[in-house]
C-alpha cells in the first residue's frame, strides 16, 4: 500500500504478448493469402454466371433462327416454282431477300434481321435438280463462335439445325450429324458463308418441304431422307415383307427367333420348321452354373446343345472341377436358349 493521500496506481489495459513475441491479428502474408482466395471465388462466380448467360443467348438465338427458317419454308412452298427458277437463272443458288419475306406474310414486318451476337441472316436457296430445292438460313457476320456454341444453337434448333464449324468451314453439319451440305453449291449466291456460324436448314422436293422423318419412297439427292438416324420400334407391329427380305439378303430371320428362356440341363428343346434354304439354329448362354453343392473348387463351365437327328436339341451345361467335367443339376445351374433359322 502507497502512503496515506497518495493517488493510487493506475492498472495498465496493455495485454500480455503471446508466447514467442507475436502480435495478435494477421500478417501480411494471411491477408494476401486470404485476398487471394475471396478473388479466385469471385472469378469463378462470374464464370459460372457468363456460362448460363451464354446458354441463355444460345437459345434465343436458336429461337430466332428457327423463326426466319419457318418463314422461308412457308415462303418458298408457296412459291416454289418462282424459287425454282430464280435460282436455275442465277447459275444454281440465290438469296432471298428476307424483305421478300417479310412482304409476303410469311415473317413479321416488325421482325428485327439482327441476330443475338450481331450478325444478320441470310435466306438461301440452291436448285439440285428440276424439281428439287435446298434451302440455307445462315447467320452471317457478327461474332464468330466457337464450334461448342455454334452447335450448341443449332442443337437447339433441332434436326434442322446445323453449323459451319471453324475445324470444317466448307460444309455446314446438321445437329447430331444428321445431315451435311456442301457449301460451294451455294457460291452462286455471292453471301459469306463463314465458320463459326449457326444455320437452319430445308429440303424440298416437288414443292413440298422435306421433313426431318423417315420416308416411305425415295426423295431424289437426299438419301438422307430415306435413312434412320436411330433405332426404331415397331410399336408391337410387323413389318411386312420383312422376312422375305431377310431371307433374300441371308440375314437371320427374326420373326422365327423364339426366346426359351432360362432351362435346366438336359431340357429338350423342338427345332423350328424354317423355309427352303434356311436351317435350324440354336444359341445357348449360361445364366448360372454352381459346384452341385460338392463344395469342389469350380475351373470352369460350359453350354452347348446337342442334336439329336429326331427333330430336337438336348441343352447340356456343364462344370468343370478337380474331380472332372460334370452336368449341373436345376438347383444350381440354368440355361438361357433361342432357336431361330439362318440361311444354310
Amino acid at each position: 500500500m502507497g502512503a496515506p493521500g497518495a493517488p493510487a496506481p493506475k492498472l495498465s489495459n496493455c495485454r500480455p504478448a503471446p508466447a514467442g513475441g507475436r502480435q495478435g491479428g494477421f500478417t501480411a502474408i494471411e491477408l494476401a493469402i486470404v485476398l487471394a482466395i475471396i478473388a479466385g471465388l469471385i472469378a469463378s462466380s462470374w464464370q459460372i454466371v457468363d456460362y448460363f448467360a451464354g446458354i441463355e443467348k444460345a437459345n434465343i438465338d436458336a429461337q430466332r433462327l428457327a423463326y426466319v427458317a419457318t418463314g422461308a419454308q412457308t415462303y418458298i412452298n408457296a412459291n416454289e416454282s418462282a424459287v425454282e427458277t430464280a435460282a436455275q437463272t442465277n447459275g444454281g443458288a440465290y438469296e432471298i431477300p428476307l424483305s421478300t419475306i417479310e412482304a409476303s406474310g410469311d415473317i413479321s414486318p416488325t421482325f428485327v434481321d439482327r441476330t443475338v451476337y450481331g450478325g444478320s441472316y441470310a435466306v438461301l436457296v440452291y436448285r439440285p435438280a428440276a424439281g428439287s430445292l435446298e434451302m440455307l438460313v445462315a447467320e452471317t457476320g457478327g461474332l464468330t463462335l466457337s464450334d461448342t456454341d455454334c452447335e450448341r444453337v443449332a442443337n437447339k434448333v433441332g434436326a434442322d439445325g446445323g453449323c459451319i464449324t471453324a475445324i470444317n468451314p466448307t460444309i455446314v453439319t446438321g445437329a447430331g450429324d444428321g445431315w451435311s451440305v456442301t457449301l460451294a453449291s451455294y457460291a452462286p449466291a455471292g453471301v459469306d458463308l463463314a465458320g463459326g456460324h449457326p444455320v437452319a436448314s430445308g429440303f424440298f422436293t416437288g414443292g413440298t418441304l422435306i421433313s426431318p422423318y423417315w420416308y416411305r419412297t425415295a426423295v431424289p439427292g437426299h438419301p438422307e431422307a430415306n435413312t434412320a438416324q436411330v433405332d426404331e420400334s415397331m410399336g408391337g407391329h410387323n413389318m411386312i415383307d420383312g422376312e422375305n427380305y431377310l431371307m433374300a439378303t441371308g440375314q437371320t430371320l427374326a420373326t422365327s427367333a423364339q426366346p426359351y428362356g432360362a432351362v435346366a440341363d438336359g431340357t429338350i428343346i423342338p427345332q423350328p420348321s424354317c423355309p427352303p434354304g434356311y436351317v435350324p439354329q440354336i444359341s445357348t448362354a449360361i445364366q448360372k452354373a454352381g459346384d452341385n453343392g460338392t463344395g469342389l473348387a469350380m475351373t470352369g463351365e460350359v453350354a452347348n446343345a446337342t442334336n439329336l437327328a429326331n427333330g430336337t436339341w438336348q441343352v447340356n451345361l456343364l462344370v468343370q472341377t478337380q474331380d472332372g467335367e460334370d452336368h449341373v443339376n436345376s438347383t444350381y445351374g440354368a440355361i438361357n436358349v433361342m432357336t431361330y433359322c439362318a440361311a444354310g
